[in-house]
């Protein structure tokens, strides 16, 4: 496992019934975008975290 992969669990396991943004993710982790994205898509393969997406409809919906 490399640092960086540790880096995003370690946070990720500090509150572990908490969702995250990407962005939100790479802020607490310090790590790019570009660095982040990649490893999220290598541990949601394994299983160890789950994603969704979220209905941008719902979000416009919201502001009216």
């Amino acid at each position: 496992m490399t640092t960086t992969a540790r880096a995003v669990l370690e946070q990720a396991l500090k509150t572990p019934d908490s969702e995250w943004y990407g962005l939100q993710m790479a802020t607490a982790t310090g790590l790019a975008t570009g660095t982040l994205y990649p490893i999220l898509a290598r541990i949601v393969a394994l299983g160890w975290v789950t994603t969704r997406w979220e209905d941008p409809a719902a979000y416009l919906d919201r502001g009216r």
